[in-house]
């Protein structure tokens, strides 16, 4: 006889140790005690476990728990925990039964097979236990009597497949007390719920709002609550079938926004927040020579609101920076140095985190100013965002400046011995250091408008100036305006060439432009505008939202450039000149979306009403491999409804803009209307090329509402 046991007893054990060990890997206890001096003997634990199923035991009593994401609170016979805490790792916890406790019931409400009810808590977490998880609770009968914390509740009732099928109103939970709640369908529009688990890492604390996105506000949730955990949020009586979940916060975005709703359903939205997108910047290191200020101050804006600043610091050359979280969307950084202000661009429309560097190379820029060939002491400056940088000259005209930015420049001189004298603007290419001498043409043009009845000057009135040349790099032109004060307006010096004069003044009929030629030759020189009054027969009145919509501006465009402009009165009104008869007329206002309209005959006043803006439209011009055009411009035609396609000079004055990409591909529209636009970018075609169609079917359809960048490919490449 053998000690040995035998082999099935050996196999028998084996099998039974394996099924234990499965059993405690998949299987844990808890123990949940009531936090603070004040415990009481009527304490009692829950734990909701994986599948829904509530465990309800003594504080203080193991529960055993399997799976993952079992949570717990405590109660007593008048207190609740205002949250639950994850319990799925095990171990003792301890928790507050914090606040007082209500019961709700669901008189008449009939459950279904697999049907349950979702009670959520509305109660606001303070700060102390901001941290904590929604309070949420299943009912799987609607004669059981659910206590929840006090306040605000709302209950969703859930088919055997996990879809929301009815809602409650916000639930009002009183202490002690029990409230009746009905869980139903609401027909007068749809019910949407929304609930935003947050990504770990993010502080309860952090601001975040969500709103219904839409026209002409965002609408705020009809009862809401955040936790450490999740936003949970409700809108009532919803029309339409989409809504768009905004959602804005410094910490966490919303990246698929949008859900299909409809009348009389009730949809729970649910959805991952993400973490916002973190910004690197590294500042370069300038060569040794180069002299800069002791601090420099890094700004960041959206690009679509540049002038909204989210984030401003002091920064030093040679360092790296961490700007934390920024909006998921095209952003604009400003690197200030002294005056001068370096513009980068940043585009985390994808979410992903971003490294960008900033080199430091000085642009060292010196010349003389000569007026009239003599050499002369003046004020150059040199145009940017915000303030110019300038740089006065000694009194033999010289003057030196450095500039951080290869780039084109606006640059206006100023006379010192005529400070108060329009400047001379020239635009000007400067790709590195070097010599740049400007010379101002010596000619001194003078407009005089008056009453051609009474030989009154009409004050007020203004001069628009086109000035075209040829320099070395072929045709150019620029417009400039300035408004008479007095007897007459003095001109800014232009360069040899055609200059064109219009003038426009309230109450008077517009004069026909004066067209003048301009050589080294003209010196002083008045040029007489005789003004008509009008007899305001014929017109438009413009209005915006049912109010006079002062101050837009009308303007027809021919051979790719402006032939007329006027701006409306505080009326409402614009006097439409006999030269714009059967012409197409661009309307634009800082507020509204541009209008395209197209005249008869000029003899009568018609009402034209104008819409609100839509938001800016960045768009990116891209190769066929999708890779960022730049550095050289490409040209920006646009469609704002039906056929009429805008292009150069007509579509620049129609969006705001200079019709043409940065240095980085993008191209920044305003002025558009809450609909769906047509954009073409080309880069080699010639206007009259552009203007005949042959580019039409490479253009490409914009989709409202718009999303933070859209990529058009550049035709004809």
């Amino acid at each position: 006889m053998t000690d040995d046991p035998p082999l099935r007893v050996v196999i028998a054990c084996v099998l039974g140790l394996l099924v234990a060990k499965e059993s405690h890997a998949s299987a844990t206890t808890v123990i949940l005690r009531q936090a603070g001096s004040g415990a009481t003997a009527d304490c009692r634990a829950h734990v909701t476990v994986e599948g829904g199923a509530e465990l309800v035991r003594a504080c203080g009593t193991p529960v055993l728990v399997t799976g993952s994401g079992a949570v717990g609170w405590v109660e007593t016979d008048t207190t609740i925990t205002p949250f639950v805490t994850d319990v799925s790792n095990g171990g003792e916890v301890r928790i507050a039964a914090a606040v007082p406790a209500g019961t709700v019931a669901f008189p008449g409400v009939m459950l279904g097979p697999g049907e349950r009810i979702r009670l959520v808590s509305l109660s606001p977490l303070s700060k102390d236990n901001a941290s904590g998880w929604l309070f949420v609770r299943d009912v799987t009968s609607t004669e059981a009597a659910p206590r929840m914390p006090v306040g605000l509740a709302v209950a969703l009732l859930l088919d055997r497949e996990d879809r929301v099928v009815g809602a409650s109103r916000p639930i009002a939970v009183r202490a002690g007390a029990t409230t009746d709640a009905a869980v139903v369908t609401h027909p007068e529009g749809a019910v949407l719920a929304a609930w935003l688990d947050r990504p770990p890492g993010t502080s309860a604390n952090s601001r975040t709002s969500v709103a219904v996105a839409g026209e002409p506000r965002d609408r705020a949730p009809d009862a809401e609550v955040t936790a450490g955990n999740a936003i949970f949020a409700v809108w009532y009586g919803l029309e339409g079938s989409s809504a768009r979940i905004a959602v804005d916060s410094d910490e966490v975005r919303l990246a698929d926004d949008t859900v299909a709703i409809a009348r009389g359903n009730v949809v729970l939205f649910r959805r991952q927040l993400r973490l916002l997108p973190a910004l690197t910047v590294t500042i370069g290191a300038p060569p040794e020579d180069a002299v800069l200020p002791r601090t420099l101050t890094l700004s960041v804006a959206r690009a679509v609101d540049e002038g909204k600043v989210l984030e401003s610091r002091a920064v030093e050359a040679g360092h790296t920076y961490e700007l934390g979280r920024l909006p998921a969307m095209p952003l604009v950084l400003d690197l200030r140095i002294g005056e001068f202000v370096l513009q980068k661009r940043a585009n985390l429309s994808s979410g992903d985190d971003l490294t960008l560097s900033i080199p430091l190379s000085p642009v060292v820029v010196s010349g003389t100013v000569y007026a009239g060939g003599q050499p002369a002491q003046a004020s150059v400056r040199f145009v940017q965002k915000g303030e110019p940088v300038v740089a006065e000259t000694d009194d033999r005209g010289a003057y030196s400046v450095t500039l951080w930015e290869p780039r084109r420049y606006i640059v206006e001189t100023v006379l010192a011995d005529k400070p108060a004298s329009p400047p001379f603007a020239q635009e000007v290419r400067i790709p590195s250091s070097g010599t740049l001498d400007i010379r101002i043409p010596a000619n001194h043009l003078r407009v005089r408008v008056y009453d051609a009845a009474d030989r009154h000057s009409v004050s007020g009135a203004q001069v628009m100036i086109l000035n075209r040349w040829t320099g070395d790099s072929g045709s150019q032109s620029s417009v400039s305006s300035v408004t008479v004060n007095g007897a007459s307006a003095e001109l800014p010096p232009q360069h040899p060439g055609t200059v064109e004069i219009t003038v426009r003044a309230a109450g008077y009929a517009p004069a026909e432009p004066l067209r003048l030629n301009v050589d080294d030759s003209t010196r002083d020189r008045t040029l007489d505008v005789p003004l008509t009054k009008s007899s305001r027969r014929a017109g438009r009145r413009i209005f915006l939202n049912g109010l006079p919509a002062a101050g837009a501006e009308l303007a027809t465009f021919a051979d790719d450039r402006m032939v007329w402009h006027d701006t409306v009165d505080a009326d409402g009104y614009v006097e439409l000149p006999p030269s714009t008869a059967f012409m197409r007329i661009v309307a634009r206002h800082p507020s509204a979306a541009t209008l395209v309209f197209f005249t008869g005959p000029i003899s009568d006043v018609d009402t034209l009403s104008l819409t609100p803006a839509a938001p800016p439209l960045l768009i990116r011009g891209v190769d066929r491999q999708g890779h960022p055009i730049g550095p050289a411009a490409a040209q920006v035609s646009i469609w704002l409804t039906g056929s009429v396609r805008l292009t150069g000079a007509e579509a620049a004055f129609a969006t705001w803009s200079l019709a043409a990409t940065a240095p980085d591909g993008t191209f920044l529209a305003r002025g558009l209307g809450a609909n769906p636009v047509r954009i073409l970018v080309t880069r080699h075609a010639t206007l009259p090329k552009i203007e005949s169609g042959a580019f039409d079917a490479l253009s490409k359809w914009i989709a409202y509402p718009w999303a933070a960048m859209a990529d058009v490919t550049v035709a004809g490449d």
